[in-house]
């Protein structure tokens, strides 16, 4: 893989029309090496042409150990004068014309490198064919983007790094060279512009190198699994598709994390390992990924891999995230819809980055738990609501997206709290039963009680206080939510709020409802005595009463803002054994108390 003759044809092909890709990809090795550019000169004389050729010995010269072959050696008389006006033609394209023709001849002697490859000189022909592809990319590019070709220019900058990145590739006759030329014009389309990244050229080379390595290896494996013809082409297609979507987010990656890929040899596995691993992860579910996914996912992935590489790189944990994720996502029982899964999937990795010393067992790090995490989603939130309806009746896609990623974010905190280590039934984990008792407790009517926003964060809250006491809120010997303490808690707020006889002013929006129920479950889980000793129904009995004083003798005391303090103070002061509810002016006397210091 000689760059300079690849950056010579390209520089070639701009100035003469593209002509100098027709002669590298000619197959004919008796054809005299002439350019066909349009009608050569026929009024050349036998004696000038020959003369031209004694004048310049090293263009015929047999060459040795020192000096090279020339590129018209062995032609005879006649080939000799069409060579000669070949060479006045190049240097009439050229627009040179001062009778040297040393442009002329300096094409001639790069091509003739070329030639050489044509007889056996080191090249296979779908090396050949390669060189003429990524040539007629190079002059494509150029010609479109003129001001691009300068000798220090980034696009210049760019195609050396890429054929140095394709040093290590073995391109065998399989090899699909429509692929690499794609990835050559979509690094010149993400990278010419990328200054940061272009910079350090040695990292442009390990991260093509290893994307086109991961790509080529990706068909040569179908290939080998004696995959039909037909998905073999898909397959290709697929990957052409995705070329400049990789290509985009590994630019991403590098430029927003340079200090992460800074060795040379690390950067080139990392590329080609995170894209392997997408490419498997992703297998068998591609049509429902955009290119912009896939990019958003790569970047996540290579990110992931290489801020933990040494628990990542080279190994299959990503792929098998991936993949697992997909699947647990299939199997929800279209909890959630289908284009949402890539953005659940790149929520994962994100997750991922910054936990993985939490998320892997070192022991086994293909052991991870997104797909559980996804299951028991699932299972806490696929089962009707109190009132008939769905989850689904509640969040929108973008809600159901943000409550799997804040979901995504508790697991990290807390793996073996909310997941544990690998459960028979996904059914059984504090993270189902936590989200099943919220959403059950919810009422007949839970969209008069929480808005979309306002259930995501009410799960966000119940997880975070749950986790903290799971032992006594949850019962885990019986998979139907409606006997967990925390069911109860929520039930018993969501009760006296939905009947709107008990707040005939309209107090209670969905806003104080959310607020009076965050600040309810903590209290309540840092103080269960009265609540397990058999009067569990004073959340039930403390928010009742609220709203009674809120009607009644502290109507003008109290509005939306200050109910959901004077419910939690005195509940504090219910479930400390300080109030007792039965007591009309204690309890008074106490709200005023309460209501003061809140005003």
């Amino acid at each position: 893989m000689n760059g300079s003759l690849i950056l010579f044809g390209i520089e070639a092909g701009v100035r003469l029309g593209r002509k100098v890709y027709d002669v590298l990809v000619d197959q004919n090795v008796e054809r005299a090496l002439l350019l066909p550019i349009g009608d050569l000169y026929a009024d050349v004389t036998r004696a000038v042409a020959l003369n031209y050729f004694l004048e310049h010995p090293a263009l015929t010269a047999r060459g040795n150990a020192e000096t090279p072959r020339g590129p018209y050696f062995g032609y005879n008389q006649g080939q000799l004068i069409l060579a000669y006006k070949t060479l006045i033609e190049i240097d009439s394209q050229l627009k040179e014309g001062d009778g040297s023709l040393s442009e002329a001849v300096d094409v001639i002697g790069n091509l003739s490198q070329f030639e050489q490859y044509k007889e056996g000189f080191g090249s296979k022909p779908v090396l050949q064919r390669l060189l003429g592809t990524l040539v007629e990319i190079g002059v494509d590019y150029f010609l479109a983007n003129p001001k691009a070709m300068g000798r220090d220019s980034n696009a210049r900058r760019v195609v050396q790094s890429f054929l140095i990145g394709l040093d290590e590739t073995d391109f065998a006759e399989s090899s699909r060279i429509e692929i690499v030329g794609d990835l050559l014009g979509a690094s010149l389309r993400a990278l010419d512009s990328n200054l940061a990244l272009i910079d350090d050229s040695r990292q442009v080379q390990a991260v093509l190198g290893g994307i086109t390595k991961a790509l080529l290896a990706d068909i040569e494996d179908l290939t080998a699994s004696g995959a039909l013809q037909s998905e073999l082409a898909d397959r290709e297609a697929l990957i052409r598709r995705l070329g400049s979507s990789v290509i985009r987010g590994a630019v991403g990656a590098f430029s927003e994390n340079l200090d992460l890929f800074m060795e040379d040899g690390t950067s080139r596995k990392i590329a080609q390992s995170a894209l392997t691993q997408v490419l498997k992860g992703i297998s068998g579910k591609e049509d429902i990924f955009s290119n912009e996914t896939i990019r958003l996912i790569y970047k996540s992935a290579l990110v992931a891999i290489a801020d933990n590489t040494s628990d990542l790189i080279g190994d299959e944990f990503v792929g098998i995230l991936i993949a697992d994720s997909l699947q647990a996502l299939s199997d929800a029982d279209n909890l959630f819809a289908k284009e949402t899964f890539g953005a659940i999937v790149l929520a994962a990795l994100e997750t991922l980055r910054d936990n993985a010393e939490l998320l892997i067992n070192p022991d086994d790090p293909r052991e991870q738990l997104f797909a559980t995490t996804i299951s028991a989603m699932a299972k806490g939130l696929v089962g009707t609501l109190a009132g008939g309806g769905g989850v689904n009746d509640l969040l929108s896609k973008t809600q159901l997206l943000e409550l799997a990623q804040v979901v995504f974010q508790q697991v990290a905190a807390h793996p073996e709290h909310l997941i544990g280590a690998d459960p028979d039934d996904a059914r059984m984990t504090a993270l189902a039963q936590i989200l099943g008792s919220v959403a059950q407790a919810l009422g007949t009517n839970p969209g008069l009680l929480v808005s979309g926003d306002g259930l995501v964060s009410l799960l966000d809250t119940a997880i975070e206080v749950a986790v903290l006491n799971a032992d006594k809120l949850i019962d885990f010997g019986d998979p139907n939510t409606a006997g967990n303490l925390l069911f109860k808690i929520v039930q018993q707020v969501a009760m006296v709020i939905e009947d709107e006889s008990k707040d005939p002013r309209g107090l209670v929006t969905r806003q104080v409802f959310l607020e009076i129920v965050e600040r309810v479950l903590p209290l309540t889980s840092a103080n269960l005595e009265i609540l397990i000793a058999g009067k569990e129904n004073s959340v039930r009995d403390v928010v009742q009463k609220t709203l009674e004083l809120a009607e009644g003798i502290l109507e003008n005391r109290t509005n939306g803002a200050t109910l959901p303090v004077l419910v939690e103070e005195l509940l504090r002061r219910v479930l400390w054994g300080e109030l007792d509810l039965d007591a009309p002016d204690e309890v008074t006397l106490a709200a005023r108390e309460i209501l003061r210091r809140a005003s």
